[in-house]
């Protein structure tokens, strides 16, 4: 208990010292909120390297480099449930983006990424997160090979999001995605916008090892997973989506057939002796709806589900609000008190931790020119009551490097609730970012 009070004074009063300091960065890099404030100077390859469009058929294009570098150090507060489990580990990221982009407007992207990891075995590994091209001709586009599409509105959980697989082992909420192999249609119209995706190969998700935190009793042996669809990683997956602006609200509706993202898992046995869990992926049909609306200064958003095929049909919601509060105190501070409240009529079979829960959070962003983003938020279980919290905070330092600062606290709860599995993984993480 001393060292998470130890941590929670300096969480708030680093941040707090760093209010009004200088940065050097270029007056066109703009602020922005802890998920969207990343640092993305390019540098052009030299022109003399570029296509001469007197001499070539090909049009002019620009080829750019992006992409950052970062080290990741985390450390829990507590032992681990499990004999192989430490208390820190270290890991080496890199996530490179280079893109070649057409007078036309046509586009190619590659952006690998790599995580080495000193602890977890399972947690070294490698994806492309995006490697396609885009052909484009007027309102149409035409695109092929590993993309990342993100749906959804909401903070706390984005249930329409279900085109990527989860990279679980990136790091807690969900965000980080595995690349998703695809061939996509896309429009822009008047009356608005339509997608099409065909997804011929499914990726399966990843999990921690046994010497991992987050892990259940049991390890997850992925080599004996299992599909209900015959073709399983092979079959194909379709989605469709239309989304449009009317006034002040952003309208999405969306359809999805496939494979399941979310795994149920079964109690199977690993070499004739070890007791283990086996994923099963089901196929599922699901209709999703999320919408944004622009009431005065209030964001009212809400996404929901209605999914058939993973064990009975049920439905679930994420709704809630945001208000921003500008010019706090007179400074260019800004802070925006967001609420949601999310429902999952499956209970306690849900796939999820959070069936009947309450969020309550506030984001607080300087608007200076290091993007300093102070982020803090509980969820309250309105049922079984267990609560856990998490703070983020986040500041762009020099030119090129960033730092992230992440703590997550876990109440214990009950042996239903998944998170009485991690139930002493409550950690601070700390991420040292260079941009290039």
């Amino acid at each position: 208990m001393v060292k998470k009070a130890l941590f929670l004074f300096i969480f708030f009063l680093f941040p707090l010292s760093c209010y009004g300091a200088s940065s050097s960065f270029q007056e066109e890099i703009s602020t922005g909120d802890l998920a969207t404030s990343e640092l993305t100077p390019k540098r052009e390859v030299p022109e003399e390297l570029l296509v001469d469009c007197a001499d070539s058929d090909l049009a002019c294009g620009i080829s750019t480099w992006a992409g950052y570098l970062a080290v990741e150090g985390r450390y829990f507060f507590d032992d681990g449930l499990y004999e192989a489990q430490s208390q820190q580990d270290m890991s080496l990221i890199a996530e490179p983006k280079y893109s070649y982009s057409w007078a036309d407007g046509h586009l190619f992207v590659a952006v690998p990424y790599l995580q080495l990891d000193s602890q977890d075995n399972e947690r070294t590994h490698f994806d492309l997160r995006e490697f396609y091209g885009l052909y484009v001709k007027e309102k149409w586009e035409l695109g092929a090979g590993f993309r990342k599409i993100f749906w959804g509105v909401t903070e706390t959980l984005n249930l329409v999001d279900i085109i990527n697989q989860t990279d679980s082992l990136a790091g807690l909420g969900g965000s980080d995605k595995l690349g998703q192999p695809m061939i996509s249609v896309a429009g822009a119209m008047d009356w608005g916008n339509l997608d099409f995706m065909m997804m011929p190969y499914f990726r399966e998700r990843n999990f921690p090892g046994d010497e991992g935190r987050f892990r259940l009793p049991l390890g997850i042996d992925s080599s004996q997973a299992q599909f209900e669809s015959s073709s399983e990683e092979e079959h194909v997956d379709v989605a469709l989506r239309y989304s449009h602006t009317i006034d002040d609200l952003d309208l999405g509706l969306s359809y999805f057939n496939g494979t399941s993202r979310e795994p149920t898992l079964r109690t199977g046995v690993k070499d004739g002796v070890t007791p283990v869990f086996v994923p099963y992926y089901e196929q599922i049909q699901q209709a999703g709806l999320d919408t944004l609306l622009v009431a005065g200064g209030w964001l009212l958003k809400l996404e929901t589900i209605y999914r058939e095929g993973q064990s009975d049909s049920f439905f679930a919601l994420t709704t809630g609000f945001e208000y921003p509060f500008t010019g706090i105190l007179g400074t260019d501070a800004d802070c925006s008190i967001i609420g949601e409240w999310l429902y999952d009529d499956r209970g306690a079979y849900s796939t999820t931790a959070m069936q009947n829960d309450l969020m309550v959070g506030m984001r607080l962003s300087l608007n200076d020119l290091a993007s300093t983003v102070l982020e803090a938020g509980v969820i309250q279980d309105l049922e079984r009551h267990p609560l856990s919290a998490s703070l983020k905070f986040g500041r762009r330092v020099g030119d090129h490097w960033k730092v992230n600062i992440e703590g997550y606290f876990l109440h214990e709860s009950d042996f239903i609730d998944s998170q009485y599995y991690m139930r002493r993984d409550d950690h601070v993480v700390c991420r040292l970012f260079y941009y290039f």
